[in-house]
């Protein structure tokens, strides 16, 4: 009845992710939608957890109105475009002086 699980043939998690394919940073600014992973390779200003954060918030904080969120299944992706847009507008509501006068 002793069951005894060999590890050798069953990866862990780790070493499955660890194996995920590479890509260079300009196939990367090429793609549309990209993983939260993806999103910090290209702009080291922002940390996985950070990323996380926002879009955990995404209904609070604007993020899911601005069509940057893409939802598949447990997977969730950013539209790259749409998410630039959505931070420069958090800049723009944070700080009304640099929005542009109407005179």
């Amino acid at each position: 009845m002793d069951q005894v699980q060999d590890n050798q043939t069953t990866p862990s998690k780790r070493a499955r992710k660890a194996s995920a394919p590479t890509f260079d940073l300009e196939t990367l600014r090429r793609a549309e939608l990209l993983s939260v992973d993806q999103v910090c390779m290209i702009e080291p200003a922002f940390t996985p957890g950070g990323l996380r954060w926002l879009i955990f918030q995404a209904s609070t904080n604007g993020l899911e109105k601005s069509g940057a969120l893409v939802r598949v299944g447990r997977r969730v992706l950013l539209h790259q475009a749409k998410f630039r847009e959505f931070l420069i507008a958090q800049g723009r509501a944070a700080h009304p002086a640099h929005q542009q006068r109407n005179t």
